[in-house]
């Protein structure tokens, strides 16, 4: 009931903030939508937004950009618990925007901005499988070489 009433005063609110893009979590869709499975791509997305997109992980950091086209406003983060967004320039004119906020869960999300919105990538707070598994690795490795070292005995005559 809560979440209903947050997702209704968001969606009411929106006529009235200028410019400001907007991302919520929705229901499942029940239709053909971009997938986002892998936080280390930036997704490309069509223009024509909103634009619903299902993020199959958990997530608390938002990166994309927008071209230089007069809109380049943040995404209103509200039904996020707020946000911190920070931006820089591109080198082809494009505003890039780094947020941050409570983790999310995995799931459908709309996308909505007045500018056309090149490049989205869902951030995840802990590292990936193979970072795990480098560190992993290397752990096994000191444990190989401690072990292997040679040991001295002394032997009393």
């Amino acid at each position: 009931m809560a979440k209903a009433l947050m997702l209704s005063i968001i969606l009411l609110a929106q006529p009235f903030a200028a410019n400001a893009g907007v991302i919520i979590r929705v229901p499942d869709p029940h239709r053909g939508i971009p997938i986002v499975s892998d936080p280390s791509e930036q997704n490309e997305l069509p223009g024509g937004l909103p634009q619903i997109v299902q993020v199959t992980y958990d997530f608390n950091n938002l990166e994309y950009e927008v071209p230089d086209n007069g809109f380049s406003d943040p995404f209103d983060l509200t039904a996020f618990g707020g946000g911190i967004c920070q931006t820089s320039i591109g080198e082809f004119g494009q505003t890039k925007y780094a947020c941050f906020f409570p983790l999310q869960p995995a799931g459908f999300y709309q996308l909505s901005d007045p500018g056309s919105i090149d490049k989205i990538r869902f951030t995840v707070p802990v590292p990936e499988s193979s970072t795990w598994a480098t560190f992993l690795l290397g752990v096994g490795c000191v444990g190989v070489a401690l072990r292997s070292r040679g040991r001295s005995t002394t032997v009393a005559v």
